[in-house]
């Protein structure tokens, strides 16, 4: 079905823009899914060997929940691309200090340019926001692409950024890479949006929004965004603040903003997928309708039975040049259409040598 990668890209590329609002069929997910994992499988050596290892004959995969998952951790450990070193435009890097062992995610511009259709349709057809009904301005709490370039989350808010009148990251890096708020900017930026009466977009990692609703509290803040404002909360804390439960900062945002059970939302994503999956008013998360997820037993690999709790597998068109059926280290819960975030498997990590024989 593709002839190359840049075939693939075209091709889902162009699924992504026509499916936006609807999903794709299981047969044409199916076809999609299994040749771009072919094309992958011939072209990774790490994927290559994981089909050997199993016994996997590669072209009698018919359907996306037989592709076989590679765990998250693979990514720190091994280069799982198709692109040679000369083409790789842009890598992301997973989360944590720069002394740790970090997963790298490569990129070449027709691929990058997928990541960012999957970003900006998927966001549109969550929230359908388009044209006139779409924030006008962006305030990000991390750094600016130019500070965080290896950041897929700073990459998003900045793709998201493009399209609107005003973009503002107010982030700052410390020497361990560690981000802070300068809450000042923050507050400014509120203010001038309430000013002119134009919605906005706040987005950061929860301890960023801890950062910023301390500031507000210790100043007397208080803001009433104009409508159509929404605030995205993402990610955890990794120590840089107290810990709040995830219900309870999406209603310290809310009444600190002025905002309906609507106007706070929760993405996940992360470094290693190209497409991310929101939940609105404690809901569940749902991604767009080019990805797929399945639960996986921890303890045997295999699908976990209705209503069990299991390790998340996500099946991502839009991860072209690396893998499409990602493994990661979270537990959910399939419900109501969509997937209840549970937590991190708490048991030490499996590298990713370890799981491939699973």
């Amino acid at each position: 079905m593709f002839e190359s990668f840049s075939h693939a890209c075209d091709v889902i590329s162009d699924r992504i823009c026509r499916h936006a609002d609807a999903p794709l069929s299981d047969e044409e997910f199916d076809q999609l899914a299994t040749a771009l994992f072919r094309l992958q499988a011939n072209s990774i050596h790490i994927v290559r060997s994981l089909c050997e290892l199993r016994g996997i004959d590669i072209d009698s995969i018919k359907r996306w929940q037989e592709i076989p998952a590679i765990p998250v951790s693979a990514f720190k450990e091994f280069t799982l691309t198709s692109l040679p070193v000369e083409e790789q435009k842009k890598f992301f890097v997973s989360s944590g200090t720069t002394r740790q062992q970090r997963s790298r995610h490569y990129h070449d511009q027709q691929s990058l340019e997928v990541y960012e259709a999957s970003l900006e349709k998927g966001f549109q057809h969550q929230f359908l926001i388009r044209g006139d009904d779409a924030p006008k301005h962006l305030l990000s709490l991390t750094p600016s692409e130019q500070q965080a370039p290896a950041s897929s989350l700073v990459h998003m808010f900045h793709t998201l950024g493009q399209e609107m009148d005003t973009a503002t990251f107010v982030g700052t890096t410390d020497e361990e890479g560690q981000w802070q708020v300068n809450q000042t900017e923050a507050i400014e930026a509120l203010q001038k949006a309430c000013a002119k009466g134009e919605s906005i977009l706040v987005v950061g990692t929860a301890f960023g929004h801890v950062h910023l609703l301390d500031a507000l509290n210790e100043r007397g803040l208080g803001f009433e965004l104009p409508e159509g404002s929404l605030v995205l909360e993402t990610g955890g804390y990794k120590g840089q603040s107290r810990e709040i439960p995830k219900q309870d900062l999406h209603q310290m945002l809310s009444a600190a903003y002025r905002l309906g059970k609507d106007g706070v939302v929760c993405e996940y994503g992360m470094s290693e997928l190209s497409s991310q999956a929101y939940a609105r008013d404690e809901g569940c998360f749902r991604f767009s309708p080019w990805s797929r997820v399945e639960l996986l037993s921890p303890e045997t690999g295999k699908p976990a039975g209705p209503g069990e709790v299991g390790m998340i597998r996500v099946v991502d068109l839009a991860n072209v040049c690396s893998v499409c059926s990602v493994w990661t280290e979270d537990l959910g819960l399939l419900k109501d259409g969509g997937l209840e975030l549970i937590g991190r498997r708490q048991s030490a990590e499996a590298k990713g040598c370890s799981l491939m024989a699973v």
